[in-house]
Formats: C-alpha cells, structure tokens, sequence
C-alpha cells in the first residue's frame, strides 16, 4: 500500500483510538492503546520482512 492511501487510514485508526481512549476512562484507553502501538510495530516488522523478501526474489 503506497503512502497516499495509508495516510487516511492512519488518521482513522488514530482518530478511532483517542476516540476509544477518551470514551472507555483513562486506564482502559491506556491499555488499548499499547495493544494498539504493539500491534502496529509487529505489523511494520511483518511488512518489512515480506517486503525485504520480495526484493530478494525478484
């Protein structure tokens, strides 16, 4: 996915996450919020990896 499209996605996620954060109290939003940045760098690593891996191949 190219940066142009990602960007929109990333204010949403962004937008849903203070969102959620606000709506659910201060602790509970804390937490979703670390799921939430966890589960982004765990993504980044993936997608570098494939990424990495198809430059490899091809």
């Amino acid at each position: 996915m190219n940066r142009h499209r990602a960007r929109p996605w990333v204010v949403a996620v962004v937008v849903a996450g203070l969102s959620v954060h606000i709506g659910l109290g201060y602790r509970f939003g804390l937490v979703i919020a670390g799921v939430g940045a966890a589960a982004h760098l765990v993504l980044a690593f993936l997608a570098h990896r494939v990424a990495r891996r198809r430059t490899a191949d091809g």
